[in-house]
């Protein structure tokens, strides 16, 4: 394993500053040592799965291991497909802010926090290599590793201000993201269109005021007809009365 002084400290320190990770409550604590002198390491990287929709959230769990202080995430870098523009590569350097510690160890000479994160996957459509990874601990000590090759033995590892870390721990990671095409929103199916109703309700025209006035109009001239043709009845009814009341003897009744 390749070691060297990293020489622009200050970069990364400035991004720490700015770390806001969170812990959950159960979480032992441990006190700061200001004698630390050793920049953590990696045990393990890993994301929550290998393949992902392009633009999707995905989990990112990374297990880091320092001497004598707690620890904290602080940079991704992914290496974009060869046939990504320049915005694309951009794409893939993620700051790990927050992240939740989802457990911590506490070891002889050593505590191991377990970080899990989200990242938000690139927009271009291919296989994306996992690059840098930054992380320090709480007493100023950082550790970049470049990912050069599938053998763990050979990342570079920069460690910042001091040099030192745990050499022989073991080292995995999930190196490649597999970025498909975005998943597209179900479409929205439009609304039913409301049945008309069938029947007599639906077919009936509604009269107008000069139709219903022509209406009640003829049933008035109706009505007048049929009452003429009752008082003709009755006037030949009374002169029938008055020829029988005319006769001798008079009938009883007249």
């Amino acid at each position: 394993m390749i070691q060297k002084k990293f020489l622009t400290s200050g970069i990364f320190a400035f991004l720490f500053m700015f770390a806001s990770p969170m812990a959950i409550a159960d979480v032992q604590k441990v006190p700061l040592d200001r004698s630390d002198n050793r920049s953590p390491n990696l045990v393990s990287f890993s994301f929550d799965s290998l393949t992902a929709p392009a633009g999707s959230k995905l989990g990112v769990t990374v297990v880091i291991r320092d001497d004598k202080n707690e620890t904290y995430l602080s940079t991704l870098r992914l290496s974009a497909p060869s046939d990504a523009g320049t915005l694309q590569v951009r794409e893939g350097e993620i700051v790990f802010v927050p992240g939740t510690l989802l457990s911590r160890i506490i070891g002889s000479g050593y505590v191991e926090d377990t970080w899990q994160t989200t990242i938000t996957v690139p927009s271009f459509v291919g296989t994306w290599t996992l690059f840098n990874l930054f992380f320090y601990d709480v007493a100023g000590n950082g550790t970049g590793m470049s990912m050069t090759s599938d053998n763990c033995l050979n990342i570079n590892q920069s460690h910042f201000p001091n040099k030192g870390s745990f050499p022989d721990l073991p080292c995995s990671y999930t190196k490649t993201l597999t970025v498909t095409k975005e998943v597209p929103l179900p479409a929205t199916a439009a609304p039913a269109p409301t049945p008309t109703p069938t029947g007599t309700a639906n077919t009936m025209k509604t009269p107008t005021p000069s139709e219903v006035l022509f209406t009640a109009l003829s049933s008035l001239e109706k009505l007048k007809s049929q009452n003429a043709m009752l008082i003709k009845q009755l006037n030949l009814l009374n002169a029938k009365l008055s020829k029988i009341c005319t006769t001798k003897p008079k009938p009883k009744g007249c």
